[in-house]
Formats: structure tokens, sequence, C-alpha cells
């Protein structure tokens, strides 16, 4: 689901476009997730 990135990147990932290409790292719920242990959570 593309919601932040519009119809030309569902357009795109419907032509085959690789889904990494189609937006930056911050946008994956894993990344983020990984990111927030990192910052907030470890000492």
């Amino acid at each position: 689901m593309f919601l932040g990135q519009g119809r030309v990147a569902a357009l795109a990932a419907d032509r085959g476009v690789p889904r990494r290409q189609l937006f930056g790292p911050y946008e994956e719920e894993a990344e983020l997730d990984a990111l927030f242990e990192a910052r907030v959570l470890s000492p």
C-alpha cells in the first residue's frame, strides 16, 4: 500500500519497479522500530 507516495509510485510498482526504489528507508516500519530502539530505548 502506498500511502504517502501517491499514484505515480503505485503505477511504478504495478509496472515492476522494486518496492525499495519507490520510497525512503524511514517509511519502513521495521527500520523505524530499529531506529527508535537504537536512539531512544538504548542507554
